[in-house]
């Protein structure tokens, strides 16, 4: 991770927030390695219980992102939704996705409707990439393994 960019972790036991950390510098690497100005706060709770999502992206401003995710999650899914957001803040950071509410631009194309939006299948398509080659990288076993991991690990 390139200095400048900073990373402050809230919840969670401390080996998801170490593990968190890691993947998000990983994505950082792999996404952005450029950027060396992103401010990132992530919560780690029980966010499918309180707002019914695995993990969320918020744009609060410039470079600077509210991401949570939820803690009750195996580790393996910890990672995929880690990675997941963290295509939704290349989104951001490189101007792709832009929200000026109500209504969301997608590359300068508006997006107002229900349908599935491109910046989620494009995240729903680089998450698992992410994922399995932070795996990989790691040595952390295989994905049969991760995914029977307890949440702690």
């Amino acid at each position: 991770m390139h200095p400048g960019n900073t990373f402050q972790i809230t919840g969670g036991f401390k080996g998801q927030r170490e593990r968190v950390l890691d993947v998000m510098t990983f994505c950082v690497d792999e996404l952005l390695p450029k950027y060396r100005t992103l401010d990132i706060y992530i919560e780690l709770g029980d966010f499918e219980a309180k707002e019914n999502v695995m993990g969320q992206c918020l744009h609060v401003t410039g470079n600077e992102f509210q991401i949570d995710i939820d803690s009750k999650q195996n580790l393996y899914n910890l990672i995929l939704t880690t990675c997941h957001e963290m295509v939704h803040v290349k989104q951001y950071s490189r101007k792709e996705l832009k929200e000026d509410f109500p209504k969301t631009l997608w590359f300068n194309k508006e997006y107002s409707d229900g349908r599935c939006y491109p910046w989620e299948l494009e995240a729903w398509k680089m998450q698992k990439t992410l994922a399995h080659k932070y795996i990989k990288q790691q040595k952390l076993g295989t994905i049969k393994v991760l995914k029977s991991l307890d949440k702690r690990s």
